[in-house]
């Protein structure tokens, strides 16, 4: 199995503030990461033929480690992390003055 590979680049050429990342292990799949500027994280699995899968293996453990802990809060609802009551709240409060 070829080695992943990771290729960090500017998302926006007016803003040096946002980065986007590809994963790359076979000849043309590549797995895209990156913020876009409302903050959200979205991924993009593009040039996957037939095959829409990629591993994320050991042999890379800082990636692999990132994504399963990433995994981990997804399933356990835990996606902010520990918050406290007024961080919550502030949360909640954005959200509807947002919304």
């Amino acid at each position: 199995m070829k080695r992943l590979e990771i290729t960090k680049y500017q998302l926006y050429k007016d803003d040096e503030n946002y980065y986007g990342f590809d994963l790359k292990r076979e000849e043309d799949k590549t797995l895209s990461i990156f913020y876009g500027r409302n903050l959200d994280l979205y991924f993009s699995l593009e040039n996957y033929g037939s095959d829409p899968t990629f591993l994320i293996g050991k042999d890379n453990y800082q990636i692999y480690s990132l994504f399963d802990e990433l995994y981990e809060r997804i399933i356990d609802a835990n996606i902010y992390g520990t918050l406290t009551e007024e961080e919550i709240n502030d949360i909640v409060f954005f959200s509807k003055l947002s919304g």
